[in-house]
């Protein structure tokens, strides 16, 4: 295997990798129809489910060099086709860390990591000494949000260098440069699918869009801080009945309990919600939240699907984003919501 198919291996969206797979004659067309590329549809389906799962896609070994270039351009079809903002936007920070991972292990770290920014097409020039000069505009452009990145904390130029920050370390051009492969491919999204690659695809959508969402529902605990703007209308219904003492069925209490243990709060936090109502029982509440959590069983509870709670009557109140016809958990409202949460911050 040739250096230069790792490399495109590592970064598939370059022109030099666009270029190899052409010169194969590889289109999703043959992808989809021929024998042989199995692994490369199965590699794009896996690349979005790891996106919206594990919000990174892995690397791969070097055997798998072909299948990981070609299999690029078919997850961002796959994307496109599930039509959902929020998986685009899982999607590109997905790869742009995958990018920032194999930026951060390579020998010559300054020289590649100048020629991936090229070809994201970031305007900047090279100063002395290894400094990187990006005028104020560009930088504003693609800068990540972290207070580290502010204008106000940055080198600018003085004299022929003037209007432009001046970067000097590599790690922080890696930074800029997975933020600006995010937002390249946040803009590139959804692209437009032809009739003819839609109807070939269409046989392994239902397939595929049930087990990236499936991975977007899996029942682990978010991260960071619970944000209760994004609990959903039903959560809240329910969460509202506990605290004034309202009537709440069995289901009802599963469901707020299996989605509560989802999005992070621990066994003592669920218990004091619970303790609020006048049929609280310390010892039967503790045994129910932790078999729910999976802390004294084999299995750890998923919230119920949207279907279900309209089947048991605890679908309330809802809003326009539950009525988004991909809306069908409310684990993903909760990590919509969130997102958009946490982006205005």
């Amino acid at each position: 295997m040739s250096s230069e198919i790792v490399q495109y291996a590592k970064y598939p969206f370059t022109k030099g990798a666009r270029e190899y797979v052409q010169s194969k004659g590889v289109s999703l067309l043959r992808i989809l129809t021929s024998g042989g590329y199995e692994q490369a549809l199965e590699r794009a389906v896996e690349r979005v489910r790891e996106a919206v799962s594990s919000h990174c896609v892995s690397g791969k070994s070097v055997a798998k060099s072909v299948f990981e270039i070609y299999s690029y351009p078919v997850a961002r079809v796959i994307v496109s086709l599930l039509g959902e903002e929020g998986i685009i936007k899982y999607y590109a920070r997905a790869e742009a860390k995958r990018m920032s991972q194999y930026l951060k292990d390579e020998e010559d770290k300054h020289q590649v990591v100048l020629w991936i920014l090229k070809e994201l097409g970031v305007d900047f020039s090279s100063g002395d000494e290894g400094e990187v000069l990006i005028p104020i505009p560009q930088y504003l452009a693609i800068a990540p949000s972290h207070d580290d990145y502010k204008l106000v904390n940055q080198v600018l130029g003085k004299g022929i260098t003037k209007g432009n920050v001046i970067i000097r370390d590599d790690n922080a051009l890696i930074d800029i440069a997975e933020n600006a492969f995010r937002l390249k491919i946040e803009e590139e999204l959804p692209l437009n699918v032809d009739e003819e690659t839609r109807d070939l695809m269409m046989p392994y959508m239902q397939e595929i869009s049930q087990s990236i969402y499936q991975a977007w529902v899996r029942p682990v605990e978010e991260k960071g801080e619970v944000i209760l703007e994004a609990i959903p209308p039903c959560m809240h219904a329910l969460l509202d009945a506990i605290q004034q003492g309202g009537e709440i069925t069995h289901q009802g209490r599963f469901a707020l309990t299996s989605f509560l243990c989802a999005i992070g709060l621990n066994t003592k936090q669920i218990i004091e919600l619970y303790s609020r109502r006048p049929d609280f029982r310390y010892d039967l509440t503790k045994y129910q939240v932790e078999h729910i959590s999976g802390n004294i069983s084999s299995t750890r509870y998923t919230p119920p699907e949207c279907s279900t709670m309209r089947t048991y009557g605890l679908c309330t109140n809802m809003d326009m984003l539950c009525q988004r016809e991909w809306m069908k958990h409310p684990l993903i409202y909760y990590r919509v919501k969130k997102r958009d949460f946490e982006e205005k911050k």
